[in-house]
């Protein structure tokens, strides 16, 4: 539950249950989440086998419950804004003359090569250099990067973070 502490779970059920605590995303369904997970019971049976299931549905990281309300903003709502970043290029790719469902599957090939990219390539090199790798100098990349930068929209994009960690924190009062 977002913002739900397991402090104001306790205050419901009692401070003797063992409390698991997770924030998954809708890629749980697919086996591919990326899980936060507390508990007050940490050395509980019950605890160590809930984390083996969850190993199970994919990535898996402990956390400070402190931290779960940029988790739940960046993990539990970062598909919804990948997604937009997505919606945006479908539609400016509209003006090929492509059909929805051609553009679509041209987007998640985009994806997918992308996420191929980065996964083959980020134990030896930072995401900032995969970027310059795309980029050649004077080209197009680089002018729609220095657009980016000029107009702050890694800024901007940190504000949408920042309000979706901000609404876990009043859901949890």
């Amino acid at each position: 539950v977002a913002g739900k502490s397991i402090d104001i779970i306790e205050n419901s059920l009692g401070k003797k249950v063992t409390i698991v605590r997770i924030m998954p995303n809708l890629a749980i369904a697919y086996k591919k989440s990326v899980t936060a997970f507390v508990s007050n019971n940490g050395k509980s049976v019950l605890v160590k086998r809930v984390k083996d299931d969850l190993l199970k549905l994919g990535k898996l990281v402990e956390l400070q419950e402190k931290y779960f309300d940029l988790f739940t903003a960046i993990f539990g709502s970062g598909p919804a804004f990948l997604l937009t970043i997505l919606q945006t290029l479908k539609n400016k790719t509209r003006e090929l003359g492509i059909p929805n469902n051609e553009i679509d599957d041209l987007l998640i090939e985009l994806t997918i090569g992308t996420i191929t990219y980065f996964k083959e390539n980020h134990t030896h090199m930072s995401l900032e250099e995969l970027i310059k790798n795309i980029t050649s100098k004077g080209g197009t990349t680089e002018a729609g990067l220095n657009y980016f930068k000029d107009n702050k929209i890694d800024e901007l994009l940190e504000n949408v973070i920042n309000a979706s960690q901000n609404r876990s924190k009043e859901i949890g009062k």
